[in-house]
């Protein structure tokens, strides 16, 4: 199962060639022209709902300042 990520500007580019390489669709936030390094958490939140993407984020702002419904979905690592 694929699955659809965005990866937030905190994680390495090389963790989103290694997924890809495991058949998921990766975008990061530093080369999405809408988004790009330093948006707003609230932008990336917006567009991870509006483009089905799940966050892949080391950042506990998702976490402990968002809804649930504000976002597709975040997977947090510490």
């Amino acid at each position: 199962m694929a699955y659809q990520l965005l990866l937030d500007e905190n994680v390495e580019q090389e963790i989103g060639f290694r997924l890809e390489n495991y058949g998921h669709d990766v975008e990061h936030v530093d080369f999405v022209p809408e988004l790009g390094k330093g948006v707003d958490d609230t932008q990336i939140a917006d567009y991870s709902r509006s483009t089905d993407r799940l966050i892949l984020t080391y950042d506990d702002d998702f976490v402990l300042e968002f809804d649930d419904d504000d976002y597709r979905a975040v997977l947090y690592n510490r």
